[in-house]
């Protein structure tokens, strides 16, 4: 049992590393200034979602807030998805694990930014 989990806890462990990397690196490359973002990109919406104030909240702060959060909802559901010995279950696990989770931890993070702006 203790085997199970660590080793699903390393498994989560060099999957947050590796997607936080290459996240960082060539993701957010082009997303350095608000302003160069593209209309559609969803860091936009984000910002709007939450009417953050980028006055008081940095906009470097939201863009590694919102990195650190997709790595961890991918970390999460590579962890599910390996555990999970059929493909079609494992799949639509985690289809609906990435809706509850984008859901949550944006509405949780949108709020915790909102609040430490005043």
């Amino acid at each position: 049992m203790l085997n199970i989990v660590l080793k699903n806890l390393l498994d989560f462990v060099c999957t947050f590393l590796i997607v936080y990397l290459i996240y960082s690196v060539f993701i957010n490359r082009n997303k350095k200034e608000y302003s160069a973002l593209k209309e559609k990109d969803p860091l936009r919406g984000y910002i709007a979602k939450y009417q953050l104030d980028l006055k008081k909240t940095k906009y470097k702060t939201v863009l590694r807030t919102v990195t650190f959060v997709n790595t961890i909802i991918i970390s999460i559901c590579v962890v599910v998805f390996t555990n999970i010995n059929n493909v079609l279950w494992g799949t639509l696990i985690c289809f609906v694990l990435i809706i509850a989770l984008i859901y949550l931890l944006y509405d949780i993070t949108g709020k915790y930014l909102k609040r430490k702006e005043k």
